[in-house]
């Protein structure tokens, strides 16, 4: 996504079919290594079960959401009260630290004494904003996910640089993430590691081009 959008505003804008296409080969790739996988770590009729879960993925994804949105509602704000903005301290900057971290989602999971094997059950944006703030946080922090996106397209679009459209990128690829996994889930540690990545690009593009000195008698 961030290569696609970089492209767009500083090489060549891509036309709506194409960039179709492009997201069609994109998710054709992840079904496919996920086909693979699923053969690879299997011994049963793996293939049919993996060509079997690509019908159920779209279902499996709502389902997720849903359960997740149950369990943010049925803990916030009876068991735990609203956590005012807690959860990005203990959750989010905890996974900088050394050893095994147990993150938003893993804690959902645990709470609700939910079994399921790997991962954890991402809060999605809505319950994100729910479990921190209520549903007016839910109402305020919508109206500020638009207007941070409209005002960065605008100041990007205004005069387009590598800088600029990187952070466009890197920003707009943070919130499509956090839509099913909430920014405590997902932008934490990779919004981190993706502001260290811009500023070592925009390093090597603002150096001065300078020429090499000439030593006397070289020519």
């Amino acid at each position: 996504v961030t290569l696609l959008v970089a492209y767009n505003y500083l090489y060549r804008r891509i036309k709506l079919r194409y960039g179709v296409y492009l997201v069609l080969l994109m998710l054709i790739l992840v079904v496919l290594s996920g086909i693979w996988r699923a053969s690879t770590a299997r011994t049963d009729d793996s293939l049919n079960l993996a060509f079997g879960g690509i019908v159920r993925y779209g279902e499996h994804m709502f389902k997720r959401s849903t359960v997740s949105l149950i369990a943010v509602t049925e803990i916030f704000p009876d068991k735990e009260g609203y956590s005012l903005g807690r959860v990005y301290i203990t959750h989010t900057l905890n996974t900088l630290l050394p050893g095994h971290q147990i993150g938003l989602g893993q804690w959902l999971k645990e709470t609700q004494g939910l079994q399921f094997k790997g991962g954890g059950l991402p809060p999605s944006l809505v319950g994100d904003f729910y479990l921190n703030f209520g549903i007016p946080g839910v109402i305020t922090g919508f109206f500020l996910v638009g207007l941070v996106l409209s005002a960065s397209y605008y100041w990007m679009q205004k005069r387009p640089s590598v800088v600029r459209v990187l952070i466009y990128a890197v920003l707009i690829r943070n919130l499509g993430q956090s839509v099913s996994g909430g920014f405590s889930g997902t932008v934490g540690i990779q919004l981190l590691w993706s502001v260290f990545l811009i500023l070592a690009i925009h390093w090597f593009v603002s150096r001065p081009n300078r020429e090499p000195d000439l030593v006397e008698g070289s020519i």
